[in-house]
């Protein structure tokens, strides 16, 4: 007598062997989908605790630097002017 019943997991399994059709499946197996969601040029999402953005098609984290960076970027042209700026130390 035995102690438990068989699935049809396990039959399947042993008639596939008896076939010899050993790489054959025996059940479906459902796991589990992670939600994907479209980003588009310019938008600002958190994840993991970070701030990210997409800038000319690159995924990039916004740091707390940016602004600061951008602040100390050298523009090519004088806004008064409109002169080219070189990158000379009195430009600066």
């Amino acid at each position: 007598m035995l102690k438990r019943e068989f699935k049809t997991r396990d039959v399947q399994r042993m008639r596939n062997i008896i076939t010899k059709d050993y790489g054959a499946k025996t059940g479906v197996q459902i796991g589990y989908n992670k939600g994907y969601v479209e980003r588009k040029e310019g938008d600002v999402w958190q994840e993991n605790n970070k701030t990210w953005t997409i800038k000319n098609g690159i995924k990039m984290t916004v740091t707390k630097l940016d602004s600061v960076k951008k602040a100390l970027q050298m523009p090519l042209v004088c806004p008064t002017c409109h002169q080219p700026m070189n990158k000379g130390r009195l430009e600066k």
